[in-house]
């Protein structure tokens, strides 16, 4: 997969691909569905995918922390899992933010990405103040024999519209469950592994320790993830976001500790599967009863595993 960030890194030879345009927070059921289409309409093609970075949502707000479910690395890697071969980043910054909706289509569109096919979504919204919306890009670019397909909204089996905002709600519940089956894969996070009190590692359960910042904040608890360290093997482990009430209230952090694995991971980018919740945060009154637990937690999420493998 073959990744762009701005005009100037563009080549020719790539030009004239089908691309689906969006927002693409979380490449959920609903995002794929939409490149599936591009791909039938115009198999003959390279598919690529045209992403905003930031995403505009999370330009515009006010906190950006705990905003999106998938950070601009996790979508390449996302993007790349089902055969995007071209990723195309446009900078969303205050000039693009500006920019009105017919300047958007010849400046971006035709004079930076020259694609042959486009597919968005029904609800797709571009410009300054939004003006723009799949009908008028359509009716554009059609002037310029760009041929752009309009999907409708995609319904998971009770008939509701699949959506980034429902995932959210859903990992915010901790309904690790009901988010995966939307995404279509496991919830994935990234961060750089961060040095902690190292309370962990005296317990006998080392973890590595990372902050979520932009990334969507869980339901306080304990997970069965995954983790890849960095060698594109994923990894079992049981994890704890919260704010460790036993041993002191502090920021959240996600601490993961990999049931067969010890090593340094200090300043590491790492990726986390989040599979499952297996039960909330909760106090203990010795650090004799949190070791017990964590034990327990960490069998757990074996089991788990080895259950759904």
């Amino acid at each position: 997969m073959k990744v762009f960030s701005g005009a100037a890194q563009i080549p020719q030879d790539v030009k004239g691909a089908t691309i689906a345009m969006g927002a693409f927070d979380g490449l959920h059921l609903g995002h794929k569905s939409l490149m599936q289409r591009a791909k039938s309409e115009a198999a003959n093609r390279p598919l690529g995918i045209l992403l905003f970075e930031p995403p505009p949502k999370l330009f515009f707000a006010k906190d950006r922390d705990g905003t999106r479910l998938a950070t601009e690395r996790v979508t390449e890697r996302l993007a790349d899992n089902i055969g995007v071969e071209l990723v195309f980043t446009v900078n969303f910054d205050d000039h693009l933010a500006n920019m009105s909706a017919k300047d958007f289509i010849d400046n971006v569109i035709i004079g930076e990405i020259a694609p042959s096919h486009i597919v968005v979504g029904y609800d797709f919204r571009f410009g300054k103040g939004r003006s723009g919306d799949a009908a008028y890009l359509q009716e554009e670019l059609a002037k310029h024999n760009i041929s752009v397909s309009i999907q409708e909204p995609v319904l998971d089996a009770e008939g509701q519209r699949i959506s980034s905002t429902r995932i959210r709600e859903a990992i915010q519940q901790g309904n690790m469950k009901e988010a995966n089956a939307l995404l279509g894969h496991p919830w994935l996070i990234e961060g750089i592994v961060e040095h902690g009190q190292k309370l962990g590692r005296e317990l006998g359960f080392p973890t590595a320790n990372l902050k979520l910042y932009e990334q969507v904040a869980p339901r306080f608890g304990i997970y069965a993830v995954k983790v890849d360290i960095g060698d594109g093997i994923m990894r079992m482990a049981v994890a704890n976001f919260g704010r460790t009430p036993t041993t002191g209230i502090r920021d959240a952090l996600f601490e993961a500790h990999l049931l067969d694995w010890d090593g340094d991971l200090y300043n590491r980018n790492i990726l986390i599967e989040v599979h499952e919740f297996l039960r909330p945060e909760e106090k203990f009154d010795s650090l004799e009863e949190l070791v017990t637990q964590i034990g327990i937690d960490a069998q757990n999420a074996r089991e788990y595993f080895l259950g759904t493998s």
